[in-house]
């Protein structure tokens, strides 16, 4: 993936201030959207613990569609990109455009995208949770005494993410970075998305 651009104000032309700047009339279907934390308080808690500004992950589709797993509204949405321009999730200050730098074709991916918004899925409190509590506790220096009281649930934890993350199904309930990777990961090359390390250790 290569990181195309910035994108100030929400899908508002705004002032440069020296970054790359797009119109929304250039975005392409197959890019993803990478919002900044909005001041919702788990938006700023997910960048918090994420040691980045990053808290949200969506998809635009052929249809001009947005689609994402939202926590407000608890489950896949989509919103209609040339009518509805700053309905995915208001309050963000910057949305980055992740463009693949391989592919220019996008329907497999578009194929897994409808099977999701079709599906109904649920957002995935309950990993969101676990997820949390994994980050938090690298966010604090503890004993020695302490972490190994504290392993055994740690490690429990780690396996059940990593098994989450070897079951996406698109009926499966998702946090929203997970929606947008498994809509790339279930095509065949080219279209997966490469990560450096996909699953926990």
């Amino acid at each position: 993936m290569e990181k195309q651009t910035v994108f100030p104000g929400c899908f508002r032309q705004t002032k440069n201030e020296g970054k790359s700047v797009m119109r929304k009339e250039e975005m392409r279907p197959g890019d993803i959207l990478i919002y900044d934390h909005s001041d919702m308080w788990f938006s700023k808690m997910i960048a918090y613990l994420t040691d980045s500004k990053i808290s949200h992950a969506a998809l635009l589709l052929e249809d001009q569609k947005i689609l994402e797993m939202d926590k407000v509204s608890k489950g896949v949405t989509w919103y209609d990109f040339s009518t509805e321009p700053e309905a995915s999730l208001p309050g963000h200050s910057h949305v980055h455009i992740m463009r693949h730098a391989e592919v220019r074709e996008f329907q497999p991916v578009f194929q897994f995208a409808h099977a999701h918004m079709a599906s109904g899925a649920g957002f995935d409190t309950p990993l969101e949770v676990m997820l949390g509590l994994l980050l938090a506790f690298k966010k604090f220096t503890v004993s020695k005494r302490l972490y190994a009281l504290l392993r055994p649930l740690l490690l429990s934890l780690i396996h059940k993410l990593n098994e989450a993350i070897a079951s996406l199904s698109p009926t499966t309930p998702l946090l929203c970075s997970e929606m947008v990777y498994h809509c790339f990961w279930q095509c065949e090359q080219p279209w997966p998305i490469r990560l450096r390390r996909r699953f926990l250790d």
